[in-house]
């Protein structure tokens, strides 16, 4: 999978006397597994779950032990992760049998990247609590990690086994299925985590990302409205509900779209590429030009960028121009390019180079256009100043770059 999954952290215990959380103040646990806050525990002199008689010492070295791991959530939550890790080390020599001592300790090992040494972690944390799902699902993310996605979807089948509703699980085996083109499987995954957990938006994104690979574009252009609902600037999904739209032919809504993409994001090269795109259709060549070097600018190596330039220039009528473009594209992504002449008639005409120069039917000196640099032709402007523009070439200036007279 190209993403990484964030980590389950699982919800702490509360005091048994008081209900409160163990993170509000100073605890202890007896052997039980009950957890007292500290204040607590001094006034009993039995544990009231099992029994079992409480001392004032062993409240002093339990208050010992949680020092070293407040140090150790310290140093993780300030980004010192190999101090984190000795000091849980520390406190697991003291309290080998505690497990979050092991679950925190894994958690560490994958933020390291160390997805073996957090197995080993969460196995030493599952003989202790065998059924925490949380320990299951983030041992089934490692495992991912490390390649072993049969062993990660077990696991995954284990976590929905203990805790049917544990949306992550069912979001995190549509990431899977997907991954090994199992789209049908995938959407049904997602569709249950969204049966539980409806406002995630990222579980809506990888629905559509599914939908799009059956080519269900319709539905999957209603998964990433439902993502946008949810998180109105994720630019990936703008992205790909403006692609859908350009190849289902909803041109004008495509286009808005990348506008608004390029707003927001004004160097994202493939909203630029797709605006390019949407006015090349158009025949709006001149605006077409101007969007595809912006493209260009932001990826001079964008190999597609440059066919559709080659494309544009064709239909303006500069052919020079068009197979230097080409011919650039063809020294970054040969492979693909060589495809792409073979299936797109004018890249393949550009390419066997009997495409004549344009000239003029009369015989004269042709007219250019002072922005596209092109021969006029068709519907044109002459501004006072004696210079020449297409009308597609001027759409939204009005007045004249060189003059400022008013068009």
């Amino acid at each position: 999978m190209a993403e990484k999954e964030e980590y389950e952290e699982i919800q702490r215990d509360r005091c048994i006397v008081c209900q409160g959380t163990v993170e509000e103040k100073d605890y202890f646990q007896c052997d039980c597994g009950a957890v007292f806050h500290e204040d607590c525990a001094k006034k009993m002199a039995d544990c009231p779950q099992c029994g079992t008689g409480i001392s004032i010492e062993e409240i002093d070295k339990e208050h010992e032990f949680l020092e070293i791991i407040r140090e150790a959530k310290s140093a993780e939550s300030q980004g010192q992760l190999k101090r984190a890790l000795k000091l849980y080390d520390r406190a697991i020599s003291l309290e080998p049998e505690r497990f979050m001592l092991w679950y925190s300790k894994g958690n560490i090992l994958n933020k390291l990247n160390d997805y073996e040494g957090a197995i080993k972690s969460y196995n030493k944390a599952l003989q202790i609590k065998p059924e925490m799902a949380s320990t299951l699902y983030n041992k089934a993310v490692s495992l991912n990690n490390m390649a072993k996605v049969g062993d990660s979807l077990q696991c995954l089948n284990d976590v929905i086994r203990l805790d049917h509703n544990y949306w992550r699980a069912w979001y995190y085996k549509g990431r899977l299925f997907s991954g090994q083109r199992k789209y049908l499987v995938s959407i049904r995954c997602f569709d249950n985590a969204l049966d539980i957990h409806p406002e995630d938006y990222n579980t809506w994104y990888n629905r559509g990302l599914s939908l799009l690979s059956l080519d269900r574009k319709a539905e999957a252009i209603e998964s990433f409205e439902a993502t946008l609902e949810l998180f109105p600037t994720f630019i990936k999904a703008m992205v790909k509900k403006a692609d859908t739209m350009l190849s289902m032919g909803d041109d004008d809504k495509a286009l808005a779209m990348y506008e608004k993409i390029i707003k927001k994001k004004p160097n994202h090269g493939v909203a630029w590429y797709g605006k390019a795109r949407c006015l090349s259709k158009a025949e709006r060549f001149g605006e077409a030009i101007r969007a595809v070097d912006e493209t260009l600018r932001i990826n001079p190596r964008y190999a597609k960028a440059l066919l559709l330039k080659s494309e544009v220039l064709f239909h303006l009528n500069m052919v020079d121009e068009a197979k230097k473009s080409l011919a650039k594209a063809k020294k970054i992504n040969p492979n693909y390019v060589g495809s792409q002449v073979r299936s797109r008639s004018i890249l393949r005409q550009l390419d066997d180079g009997k495409l004549p120069p344009p000239t003029p039917s009369n015989g004269k000196t042709p007219r250019s256009c002072n922005i596209c640099r092109s021969h006029i032709q068709g519907v044109s402007i002459e501004c006072v100043c004696g210079k020449h523009y297409h009308m597609n070439c001027i759409t939204g200036i009005s007045t004249c770059p060189v003059c400022s007279h008013p068009f």
